[in-house]
C-alpha cells in the first residue's frame, strides 16, 4: 500500500470537519473529551486558508482513502 502525504486544499475544509467531528467522538466515548466542538466549515476554511493561517493540516491519502 502507497500512502502519500499532502497539505490540505481549501476544497478539503468539510473533510477536516468531519475528521474533528470523529476524533471528538472517539475521546467522548473514552471518557476524555466531553464538550461540543464549536467550529464550522467556514471557520475552517478561515483559519487554515487565509492569508496568515493560524494552523497547517496535512492528510494522509492511502488507496484513495484519506
Amino acid at each position: 500500500m502507497i500512502v502519500k502525504i499532502r497539505s490540505a486544499r481549501f476544497e478539503d475544509a468539510a473533510l477536516i470537519y468531519q475528521l474533528i467531528q470523529a476524533k471528538a467522538e472517539f475521546d467522548r466515548r473514552i471518557g476524555a473529551y466531553s464538550g461540543i466542538v464549536q467550529t464550522t466549515v467556514e471557520k475552517i476554511q478561515q483559519t487554515i486558508f487565509s492569508d496568515r493561517p493560524f494552523a497547517f493540516v496535512l492528510l494522509a491519502e492511502a488507496e484513495g482513502s484519506i
